[in-house]
């Protein structure tokens, strides 16, 4: 089997708007900016954009098919989507996607002065990390009260290494004299992190070259930049805009017996993962999970709120979905903003239930950090079994070794870790069901627990980091 890694993301697409991109050319100072994102699996584009310094009202605005330099027929109208000068949209596309991929589609955007279209911009993939985002006055910390309004986009090239934006101002106050990305979550005023005041050409500012750091993509991952532009009228900021990345929020689980409250001990070797991710605008979810070794047959499965350790109630039903030993699904409807508050907070956990364990066999808190990080192992001896759980592993200290069923199957056991050459490097006697050892001081490698005494035998790796 093989499976191609891909990021949880929908595909993008930008473009940029001007006079000289019509065909013939076109003497305008209009510009204008679009970022349109389409997600395959519920066939939904979105388009975010934003024209300015026309020399009137729009008149019309469309989709054409063509190569740049080359003019085409109308495929949609945008019209109905326009509000002013911008478009903020959501909808089900026509049969263009394939030219859209294609690069074979440009935006024309017409009015009074030019019919046949005043300016134009191809629709262009964007490969890495895209991202956009309105800049509003009532996102500045204080609030502050204009009518300027811009649009932002870029992306983090995928050597993670560059990040590109262009920002497209309409109507300023004032003359723009500054902008900068910041660190600070949505309404939080922050500090200064990158300048970008070297970008600024009238209401445009655009830059292709700012060296991302390791703290700078992970302030962008976790969505706690924002752009900030200034003006001597405004000079703390005249517009400011939250900087959200297209990817999906991704989430993975383990599932295991041991996660359930309590611990089930009659499941043998059932266990199983899978994920869960969810776009920006919460109205889109995706999920996958697979279990292996259920002791019976498959009876349910739901997503519950509640803590790790702790049972919680149903708040999504997704065994209709299950087909054979998983799960593969899209919902949008289903998904609410509260669900997606609750897995942010990793309070939600996947339960799966058997017909020999209706209150759940394997459970795995949905978390960035799957939490099922241990070896388990069921020994058999004679008619009885015990279980052995070896956990964390990966492992950076402390690691623990619990036996679970009848304490005669196990007394006088001695428990042993050997590095991968076979040299010892503890040895512990079993005196209570539940044994830590520090590991602390141990290079990090591959590491083997031995566990038996004169009626069983057990070996299990472990990963020292």
């Amino acid at each position: 089997m093989r499976g191609q890694l891909s990021l949880e993301a929908a595909e993008s697409f930008g473009a940029e708007l001007n006079g000289t991109n019509e065909v013939p050319a076109v003497n305008t100072t209009g510009k204008g900016l679009a970022s349109v994102i389409y997600t395959a699996n519920t066939n939904i584009l979105e388009i975010n954009l934003l024209a300015t310094k026309l020399t009137g009202p729009i008149t019309g605005i469309h989709f054409h098919k063509g190569a740049p330099g080359v003019s085409g027929a109308v495929i949609e109208d945008l019209k109905p989507f326009l509000i002013g000068n911008t478009i903020m949209v959501k909808f089900n596309p026509g049969a263009y996607i394939q030219d859209l991929r294609a690069g074979n589609i440009y935006i024309n955007i017409h009015t009074d002065a030019f019919p046949g279209g005043e300016i134009r911009g191809q629709v262009s993939g964007i490969k890495g990390l895209h991202f956009d985002a309105w800049m509003t006055y009532d996102q500045e910390v204080p609030r502050v009260d204009n009518n300027t309004l811009a649009l932002s986009m870029g992306f983090v090239t995928s050597t993670l290494d560059r990040l590109s934006y262009r920002i497209l101002i309409d109507n300023p106050v004032s003359t723009i004299t500054a902008a900068h990305i910041h660190k600070g979550n949505l309404g939080v005023a922050g500090g200064v992190v990158v300048d970008l005041s070297k970008g600024i050409s009238g209401h445009s500012i655009s830059g292709d070259s700012v060296v991302v750091t390791k703290d700078l993509l992970s302030d962008f991952l976790s969505g706690s930049l924002y752009f900030n532009v200034h003006s001597p009228t405004y000079p703390a900021g005249e517009v400011r805009g939250q900087i959200y990345r297209i990817a999906r929020d991704g989430y993975s689980y383990d599932l295991c017996p041991q996660q359930q409250t309590p611990p089930v001990t009659n499941a043998g070797n059932a266990s199983g993962s899978g994920m869960f991710a969810f776009n920006r605008d919460y109205d889109e979810a995706h999920m996958m999970v697979v279990a292996s070794e259920l002791s019976t047959p498959f009876q349910s499965a739901h997503i519950h709120n509640g803590p790790i350790g702790s049972s919680g109630p149903v708040v999504f039903d997704f065994g209709d979905k299950w087909l054979k030993n998983g799960a593969f699904f899209y919902y949008t409807d289903a998904f609410t903003a509260s669900l997606a508050n609750q897995i942010q907070s990793g309070t939600s956990y996947v339960n799966v239930h058997t017909t020999k364990n209706p209150n759940g066999e394997i459970r795995g808190q949905i978390t960035k950090k799957p939490e099922c990080a241990f070896q388990s192992a069921v020994v058999e001896v004679g008619n009885e079994t015990f279980m052995i759980d070896v956990f964390p592993n990966p492992v950076s200290n402390m690691i623990k070794i619990k036996y679970e069923g009848s304490r005669a199957l196990y007394q006088n056991s001695i428990v042993q870790i050997r590095d991968i050459s076979g040299k010892l490097m503890v040895s512990k006697i079993i005196s209570d069901p539940e044994l830590t050892i520090d590991m602390t001081t141990f290079a990090s490698g591959v590491y083997f627990i031995q566990a038996g005494n004169e009626v069983y035998r057990k070996s299990m790796k472990v990963i020292k980091i």
